[in-house]
């Protein structure tokens, strides 16, 4: 359980003085020496009637500096840096010129909430994680190898022009992102995300739509539920190939199939000539095949995304989702594309978005990327590496069912009595990590599942430490 422990004699936000009610001081100690804990539970009852809030910086202040502040002898300690935790303690320091109203009391309560209802709160906010210190977030899923240093310079170096620069319009980055990925512009729109891409797509260009679940819900939540045609024939592992679904929808009123692939969350996987072979299917029937390949440069066998001119040319009917945030590890540049050789479409689609809807960071993105095409070849196979040595520690946890993945997060199931809430909640809480919770999840009514975003050999391993003594 976290508490708040603030600096200045002034009430800064008062109504967070009431969370120290009832709450065991005990859970924030963290690495402070016992003259100044002694010293913070002597004062515990004063901090929650007078509003007094108490600040820690070891990186700035001397443990008689703090002692100095708990003493009321000492009222030089101010804060400028914002907020952030006192080494690996549940401790937190704020300054008056970070505050700035509503926006940072939406993160004090969400910070200092209890239980499920602070993995609530965390889970609402879809990101923006950097605003909480020492945060382990294994929920949210980028390229933890990629981008590289020398990527990152670039951008650095950049940055002063950039954020003062209108960006190109739409005309212009499709150019540059068509160079990338060495196909015709007209096969492609650049999208603030795909879930620009995909809102646009769904509401717009298709109609029924068949989904093969449990998957990525963004697609059918665009669709109301008249319009969508689940198929559930998963297996015990939550594998199915083409023809179980070709099989499936063959006779179905769908205009396209949906296919996430690798999927999440299961991490299942088709390969890239069984996908064309079900493309050639839905072809005959007159069908769309929807395929959102956002993780599929983490797989073990290279070059398995669709985007290439032959399979585009000789099939319109297949359309591509690709997320950049993911596999090129920039989720705060908010970039992805939709590719198809059906121009017809790309050329609606880039009327339907607005023309500025990348800003000069992403474009810059497009301008630099290919220069790194070495790079990023390299960082895939150092990740496939983490993944594996990952998979094979989370394996030896007996209650845990591991589930094959080629992507950069593993589906698991509990198989003792805890539930996936309980667990995420104790995982948020006791240890700062944020895990999924797909309890609730279409397709994963038969158990507790969770998933886990694959990230450094040193983050990972501390994950799999805290389930071995949790589970």
């Amino acid at each position: 359980m976290q508490a708040l422990v603030i600096a200045s004699k002034e009430s800064l936000i008062s109504e967070n003085i009431m969370n120290l009610h009832d709450k065991d001081l005990a859970d924030i100690k963290g690495c402070i020496t016992d003259d100044v804990w002694n010293e913070i539970c002597r004062q515990k009852d004063y901090v929650s009637q007078d509003s007094t809030m108490i600040l820690f910086d070891d990186r700035v202040y001397s443990d008689r500096d703090i002692m100095g502040t708990l003493n009321n002898t000492d009222s030089s300690m101010v804060l400028c840096t914002g907020l952030r935790m006192y080494k690996n303690s549940r401790i937190y320091v704020m300054d008056r010129v970070f505050w700035n109203g509503v926006v940072e009391k939406s993160v004090m309560e969400s910070l200092f909430a209890s239980n499920e209802e602070k993995l609530a709160k965390y889970q609402e906010r879809y990101g923006g994680y950097w605003r909480y210190p020492g945060l382990y977030d294994f929920c949210y899923l980028a390229n933890p190898c990629f981008p590289n240093e020398r990527f990152l310079n670039e951008m650095k170096d950049a940055f002063g022009t950039l954020v003062r620069e209108y960006p190109s319009g739409m005309k212009v980055n499709s150019v540059l992102a068509a160079d990338y990925f060495e196909i015709p512009d007209e096969y492609i729109c650049v999208g603030n995300g795909t879930s620009e891409l995909i809102k646009s797509l769904m509401e717009k260009y298709i109609g029924n739509v068949g989904v093969i679940y449990p998957t990525f819900e963004e697609y059918p939540h665009r669709k109301n539920g008249t319009e969508l045609i689940p198929f559930m024939g998963l297996d015990e592992e939550f594998m199915c190939n083409v023809d179980d679904i070709s099989d499936f929808y063959k006779d179905k009123n769908v205009d396209a199939i949906i296919l996430v692939n690798p999927d999440n969350p299961t991490g299942r996987f088709i390969p890239k000539n069984e996908i064309v072979r079900l493309a050639g299917i839905c072809h005959k029937q007159g069908v769309r095949l929807i395929v959102d390949e956002s993780f599929v440069d983490f797989a073990d066998e290279e070059n398995q995304s669709l985007i290439d001119y032959e399979i585009l040319k000789n099939n319109p009917n297949i359309i591509v989702m690709k997320s950049i945030s993911k596999s090129y590890g920039v989720p705060g540049i908010r970039l992805g594309v939709i590719v198809t050789g059906d121009e017809e479409i790309i050329a609606s689609m880039k009327k339907d978005v607005a023309i500025w809807n990348i800003n000069s960071f992403g474009e810059f993105f497009w301008q630099i990327i290919g220069k790194y095409r070495n790079d990023y070849r390299n960082a895939m196979n150092d990740f496939g590496k983490i993944r594996k040595r990952y998979l094979d520690n989370l394996t030896k946890n007996p209650n845990l069912k591991v589930y094959p993945t080629q992507s950069n997060y593993v589906m698991c199931k509990l198989i003792n009595n805890m539930k996936a809430t309980e667990l995420a909640t104790l995982m948020l809480n006791r240890y700062n990590i944020l895990i999924k919770d797909l309890t609730g999840k279409s397709g994963l009514d038969d158990g507790e599942y969770i998933r886990l975003s694959v990230k450094s050999d040193e983050e990972n391993n501390y994950v799999i430490r805290v389930l071995e003594e949790i589970l």
